[in-house]
């Protein structure tokens, strides 16, 4: 970082210091210097393609949807056989709600890279989103084929075998992805919401407390939990849970649901 500000000190605004200022950033957890950084670089006149598809998966991860997107076909358009800058964009397309699109930019990643796990894993997100089951759990089995370590398209099987009445093949699914990741925070809730639809509430709340033990800021992890808890008739704990995740995230729908439910 030291490096970097020496070289911003006699050449402002030189963008690959910049890009690397804000790479070092972001991999410090700072998201708003890293992504102040990468926009004063994708302002150069000639800069990789890279640059402005790391910006816009940073931009994603901050929420920023519209921005995102800009920069992400900028990289496309800059280099059209970059996987990881379609992979960016599918991502973003399948968050915006943009699901065709979405599908058309990961089965280019692809063909570009057809051993691609993590392109594999994400298509199959956009078509479950497309209510296209079928194809969904082919890319995911693809995607375990490829890395059989890669925990993602477990959790995910996991859901996908809880909605299909498949509840002890879905726990297995999903023990081994929290296994493979201690931390995915969608394998604990996958888990609860499997052991809630066959009416173990005691056990899907043993889920959510050890996703809560490793993430207790967590909204979505909260919400669920006052939905197990109101399952069991724990009205007042519930509402606590969740008045909990609505401080945290006011404008997510899922927990104004949960809320609304409670009261």
């Amino acid at each position: 970082m030291q490096v970097c500000r020496k070289i911003l000190g006699s050449h402002p605004g030189e963008p690959h210091a910049l890009h690397m200022l804000g790479l070092i950033a972001f991999g410090a957890g700072d998201a708003a210097a890293a992504i102040n950084a990468l926009r004063q670089a994708c302002q150069a006149p000639v800069v990789p393609a890279a640059y402005h598809s790391n910006l816009a998966e940073m931009l994603r991860q901050q929420g920023q949807l519209g921005e995102a997107e800009g920069h992400a076909r900028r990289a496309v358009e800059l280099d059209p056989n970059l996987s990881g800058a379609w992979n960016n964009l599918g991502i973003i397309l399948q968050e915006s709600g943009a699901l065709i699109q979405s599908r058309e930019c990961l089965a280019r990643v692809i063909a570009l890279d057809p051993n691609n796990s993590t392109a594999h894993n994400n298509i199959a997100n956009t078509l479950k989103r497309m209510d296209d089951l079928e194809g969904a759990e082919r890319h995911w089995r693809r995607a375990l084929a490829l890395n059989a370590d890669y925990a993602e398209p477990w959790s995910n099987l996991a859901n996908l075998l809880r909605e299909q009445g498949q509840y002890d093949r879905a726990i297995e699914c999903g023990t081994r992805a929290i296994q493979l990741n201690p931390r995915l925070i969608d394998a604990y809730i996958n888990l609860a919401s499997i052991e809630s639809a066959r009416y173990r509430h005691e056990a899907a709340l043993e889920w959510l407390d050890r996703l809560l033990g490793i993430a207790p800021q967590h909204p979505l992890g909260l919400a669920a939990k006052a939905n197990a808890l109101r399952e069991m008739d724990r009205l007042d704990e519930a509402l606590a849970e969740v008045e909990r995740a609505v401080a945290l995230r006011p404008d997510n729908a899922e927990v104004q649901s949960t809320h609304a439910a409670l009261l």
